[in-house]
């Protein structure tokens, strides 16, 4: 009986030594991604700080960042690509058109029932909130998936939204994909009773590269997004171009945008 009880507890003590070896090695794996995804943060912020180093400073420079291209970072030897864009060119959801929001969900694979009912809820939302406080607006736009229906609004349709231009209509010449389809069905269809598109010059990506002047006031997307590394991940800020030297950045938000990667 001393024998079976001496190997009972044998076993009872190679249980336990097994299961805090793999408790230690269960802890490390998190720690090395908790320190893997600290790393990524830091070198993406590090992009989007030279991103927009070389923005404000493209008049003395003279190498502005081109707007809507990717670009290629090297830092600590990782590559980031960063892509710096206009909020203008987004639907923003505080104060579009109507008729804009219907297109946006209508020609990014959306039946127009389901368009119409789903702008419908971002303007009763921005009318009054859920606490029926009137004038309330959106804040952020992952509000979106609170609505109902909210959870099938795709990665690429919550992209062409924003709550920084204040535009009545998004600008073709800086719209995202799935924003220039809507355009272009709001405007074959004359929603509204009107053009969505003209035939007007309007400021493109090559004339911001040459006069960057012409963002000063505009807030602006830059996103980064680490490649070929085990924690790559997406950061985003959102920032207006004050053309002020002592405060030359206004920061709205500065984030991990979870679900690009």
């Amino acid at each position: 009986m001393a024998l079976i009880a001496v190997l009972w507890l044998l076993a009872l003590l190679t249980l336990l030594a097994s299961a805090v070896a793999a408790l230690s090695v269960t802890h490390r794996q998190v720690v090395e991604r908790y320190a893997e995804s600290v790393q990524a943060e830091t070198i993406d912020d590090s992009a989007i700080r030279v991103a927009l180093l070389r923005l404000f400073a493209a008049r003395r420079s003279g190498t502005a960042w081109p707007i809507a291209q990717p670009q290629a970072l090297a830092l600590l030897d990782f590559n980031v690509e960063v892509m710096v864009t206009r909020e203008m060119g987004r639907v923003d959801l505080n104060t579009a058109e109507p008729e804009i929001l219907v297109a946006l969900f209508a020609a990014n694979g959306w039946t127009e029932s389901d368009a119409r009912a789903m702008a419908a809820r971002i303007v009763l939302w921005r009318q009054t909130d859920a606490n029926r406080v009137p004038d309330a607006p959106f804040h952020a736009v992952n509000e979106l998936k609170q609505l109902p229906g909210g959870a099938a609004i795709t990665p690429e349709l919550v992209d062409g939204f924003t709550v920084y231009s204040q535009a009545l209509v998004p600008l073709a010449t800086a719209a995202p994909a799935a924003v220039r389809r809507a355009l272009m069905w709001a405007d074959r269809r004359q929603s509204g009773g009107h053009r969505w598109l003209t035939d007007e010059p309007q400021i493109g990506a090559g004339s911001l590269a040459a006069d960057p002047t012409a963002l000063i006031g505009e807030v602006l997307r830059v996103q980064a997004c680490l490649r070929g590394f085990a924690a790559a991940q997406c950061r985003v800020a959102a920032v207006r171009l004050t053309g002020n030297i002592n405060k030359p950045l206004q920061v709205f938000e500065w984030k991990t945008n979870v679900g690009t990667n």
